[in-house]
């Protein structure tokens, strides 16, 4: 009897424990911007451009060499998914040709990635933040950086 009780704590821990490993730590606006800039990034704050939206708290770009990678804070992880999957289907109307595509769906966060016709997508929520990367193929390397560095 002692061991089935012993048995069942160590197993309840480890589910705790494993559901931990699939949550992504969420970033404020302003480490956003810390970290965008430190890979040479110009950050502006289009917030103002939302002030209506009662959802959609802040909206942060990092501008370099003609793309932008897009940050929005949202009121409410639900928003923040809702406005994850619009981007999605929205990314997804647009695959031509060949394309390769691949998305995860755990704890906090969903990303989602879709290379297609000489564009690469991006968008990872985590919480009630989210990160939409719309670039040619020849900013992908250089953005996967700043994903990387995100976390996102």
């Amino acid at each position: 009897m002692k061991k089935r009780i012993v048995l069942s704590i160590i197993m309840i821990a480890a589910v705790f424990m494993l559901a931990g490993c699939f949550k992504k730590t969420v970033l404020t606006s302003a480490e956003f911007k810390e970290r965008a800039e430190k890979l040479g990034y110009n950050i502006v704050d289009i917030s103002d451009q939302y002030a209506s939206s009662e959802q959609l708290k802040e909206a942060i770009i990092a501008v370099k060499e003609g793309y932008q990678t897009e940050f929005y804070v949202l009121d409410t992880a639900e928003n923040a998914q809702s406005m994850f999957e619009k981007n999605k289907e929205n990314s997804e109307s647009k695959i031509t040709g060949t394309s390769s595509k691949s998305e995860a769906n755990m704890g906090n966060y969903n990303t989602y990635t879709l290379n297609n016709n000489g564009e690469y997508y991006h968008l990872c929520r985590v919480d009630n933040t989210l990160l939409f990367v719309h670039v040619k193929d020849q900013y992908k390397e250089d953005v996967t950086k700043l994903i990387d560095e995100l976390g996102y």
